[in-house]
Parts: C-alpha cells; sequence; structure tokens
C-alpha cells in the first residue's frame, strides 16, 4: 500500500512514498557511512563517492553509492529525475540549502564546494539511480569532508567524516560509524 510519509531533517520537511524502500530500518543491525576520493586527476568520473552502507539482521549487506558531481549543475543534477516533481521540497531544498552554505561560507575557501549524487544499489548497478534518495557534501579548506544524506524517509544531517584510520588501497578514506551492530559475547575486562 502506497502511503506517503512526512520527513524532517536539516534542509527541512519533506513528503516521500513509503511504496519503493529498498532498506526497512527494523532489519538494519549497521549502519556506516564512507567517503571515498578518486584523487584530483578524475576528469569524466567524480572524484568523490559516498556509500551507505546496512548489516542486515541476517547478516548480508547492502551498499548503495551515490557519486557526487564534480561541478554541482542543478539541471545536470536532476536530469534523472521526472520533469514533474522536481519543483518537489525533496530536490528544491537541496538547492537551496546549497544557497545558505554559498552565502554563510563565501569568504572561506572551499576544498568541495556542495555537491549532490542519486544513490544507486551497488548490486544492481548505474542502471537504477533512486531518485528519491542522494547524498550531498561539502568541504572547507582546513576541516574534515561534510556529508549528508536523504535515503528515502531515512536521513543523516550533514556530519563530520573523520579520518577512516584502517585507510589501505582503494578504500575510504574517511568513514563515519552510525548505528554499529551489537557484538555478541565476550566483550573487553571479563
Amino acid at each position: 500500500m502506497n502511503q506517503i510519509k512526512e520527513v524532517k531533517d536539516i534542509m527541512g520537511a519533506f513528503e516521500v512514498s513509503t511504496k519503493i524502500k529498498p532498506i526497512d530500518e527494523n532489519e538494519v543491525d549497521g549502519i556506516y557511512l564512507a567517503l571515498f576520493d578518486n584523487g584530483e586527476n578524475i576528469t569524466n568520473s567524480c572524484r568523490f563517492k559516498v556509500a551507505l552502507n546496512f548489516t542486515m539482521n541476517d547478516g548480508s549487506k547492502k551498499q548503495f553509492v551515490a557519486p557526487i558531481l564534480n561541478t554541482f549543475h542543478p539541471s545536470r543534477w536532476l536530469r534523472s529525475v521526472n520533469p514533474s516533481v522536481r519543483e518537489y521540497p525533496f530536490y528544491r531544498q537541496a538547492l537551496e540549502f546549497k544557497s545558505q552554505i554559498k552565502h554563510q561560507f563565501d569568504d572561506l575557501k572551499m576544498t568541495k564546494k556542495f555537491s549532490c549524487g542519486f544513490f544507486y544499489d551497488k548490486d544492481i548497478g548505474h542502471k537504477e539511480p533512486y531518485d528519491t534518495a542522494y547524498a550531498y557534501m561539502v568541504w572547507i579548506d582546513g576541516g574534515q569532508p561534510q556529508v549528508g544524506v536523504r535515503f528515502f524517509d531515512y536521513t543523516i544531517d550533514a556530519i563530520e567524516m573523520p579520518d577512516n584510520a584502517y585507510a589501505i588501497g582503494r578504500g575510504p578514506k574517511w568513514n563515519k560509524v552510525i548505528k554499529d551492530k551489537v557484538n555478541v559475547g565476550m566483550k573487553s575486562g571479563w
């Protein structure tokens, strides 16, 4: 049954359908947010990619990836969204948030100006971006990158991403535990 749910986050209130939802939060043990840096020499791809990872109650894992546009242009960002819904608050608020950030930090040097990217399911691939799920980021010089998520009715307000102490190879450069899976068994000090 398709229902409309109101959700509030740092950008404002918006409505989203509950008909399509790839993750049921009641079936999630852990939520992890990662930010990858592909390097400054990327030309045809996105330098930064946000990964939203879920550990399910049954032990399986689901990963959703949002490539962040190198240069944010609203028309390019919205090209996969049906034109009839582009004015909905879910999308419009990102543009307003971008404008607020620009005015708020206009005098600061930015490593990465505000930009967004729609999530896609890692298992399905790029053919199916979710038009009701996106990540956004901004990075002020001298600080840590900040990432936020609107994933259907699940949101993460813009948070600073700490360095990934275990980064090796092509792994994420920054990593944040949102909800950690509870370990069963022996605990330190027992």
